[in-house]
């Protein structure tokens, strides 16, 4: 979960006050524990991402298509949070923000990302321009899958309370965390949080509707709330905006934990 480099509670990606310098992050992270450092892409910075998620077996060895998307971009590319999948920095931009198709998930907006800078052997050590071979790429995915779009607190009250009043940032949010993390569950919710899947086999669908159900409970049921926190966790990814009949995944795996309280 992203933390405020200034204050070390959670952060919201889209507001801009949340961010720090690489040195504010470093210094952050000893004066909070933190994990680590993380990176924002935003609008005023050339770079982009690619995030390819469980790309490496257990012996340690690349899928075909992620060592295949790995030579063609040859930038900068290190070994993701959990082990098992990579990121490659370039510069390039993805029309929209980001897209995603099957494993692979492009970014150049809207996103953040967890720095590990566990270097992949046979990369270079610099960040390349790459909008050549981005634009290869996407060209391969479904031209009818949607652009990737995470909306902010206020676009999402505004779509799910129309006449309501929601503040899904700061006290709400942050009082729903600190219910979650201290309760007897509170290791399991901090694991589901962070986007480990272990305790459910790595099965991200499960994982979803286990940490939504544990978001219900804390959030007194607020489906507003639960979806702006759900965008703050680990677990969050483009599948949540992906259209299911007149919903959306992340709806009605919200609706489904609902209706089973």
């Amino acid at each position: 979960m992203p933390l405020c480099p200034a204050t070390g509670r959670p952060a919201d990606i889209t507001n801009r006050d949340a961010y720090g310098s690489f040195q504010q992050a470093l210094a952050a992270n000893v004066r909070y524990r933190g994990d680590g450092i993380g990176l924002v892409l935003t609008d005023d910075d050339p770079y982009a991402a690619i995030d390819l998620d469980q790309c490496i077996d257990a012996a340690g060895n690349l899928s075909p298509s992620a060592a295949k998307t790995v030579s063609e971009f040859h930038t900068f590319t290190e070994l993701s949070f959990n082990g098992r999948g990579l990121h490659l920095y370039f510069k390039g931009s993805v029309a929209g923000g980001g897209r995603r198709f099957n494993s692979i998930e492009c970014y150049s907006k809207n996103r953040y990302l967890c720095v590990t800078g566990d270097h992949i052997s046979g990369t270079p050590l610099t960040v390349e321009t790459r909008q050549a071979q981005l634009d290869a790429l996407l060209a391969t995915f479904p031209a009818h899958h949607p652009p990737v779009f995470t909306p902010t607190a206020k676009t999402i009250v505004q779509t799910a309370r129309p006449t309501g009043v929601v503040n899904t940032g700061g006290g709400v949010c942050d009082a729903v965390l600190l219910k979650a993390r201290n309760a007897r569950n509170g290791d399991r919710f901090d694991r589901l949080f962070a986007g480990d899947t272990s305790d459910y086999g790595g099965d991200w669908s499960r994982a979803d509707m286990a940490l939504v159900g544990m978001l219900c409970y804390w959030a007194d049921g607020d489906p507003v709330v639960v979806d702006a926190l759900f965008r703050r966790s680990g677990l969050y990814r483009p599948k949540w905006d992906d259209p299911r009949a007149s919903s959306t995944y992340g709806w009605m795996t919200i609706s489904r934990a609902l209706q089973s309280r």
